[in-house]
């Protein structure tokens, strides 16, 4: 029940980032509907890069919420639970390492691909 609990809460706390960069789309239907922006490789690598910042700011965001979990847990709770939040802690960082590191490779490898 309490991951139920934080997994909304990540989702409540990340919603406006979502909501900030909304807009209404259209699927196309034809070939001829596809914007142009995403009909030559620099549009679609656009698209692509923004696909995974997206991705990877809301792994970040959700390893960071775990810390401060963990870091919650480990305060307010007995000796049981403190190698429990130590975990939690330790793959909170995990999260946020993996999720620079990511980051970084695949605006390296656009970069590259962009020819910048």
């Amino acid at each position: 029940m309490k991951s139920l609990y934080l997994l909304l809460l990540i989702l409540l706390l990340t919603m406006p980032l979502y909501w900030a960069n909304a807009q209404e789309t259209k699927i196309p239907q034809k070939l001829s509907e596809i914007p142009d922006s995403l009909k030559s490789i620099g549009g679609f690598l656009d698209w692509f890069d923004t696909i995974m910042f997206s991705f990877f700011l809301f792994l970040g965001i959700a390893a960071v919420i775990v810390i401060l979990y963990s870091a919650a847990l480990f305060m307010f709770s007995g000796d049981e639970k403190r190698e429990k939040a130590k975990a939690y802690l330790k793959w909170g960082i995990v999260g946020i390492i993996v999720a620079i590191a990511a980051g970084s490779i695949i605006t390296l490898i656009l970069n590259v691909l962009r020819g910048k």
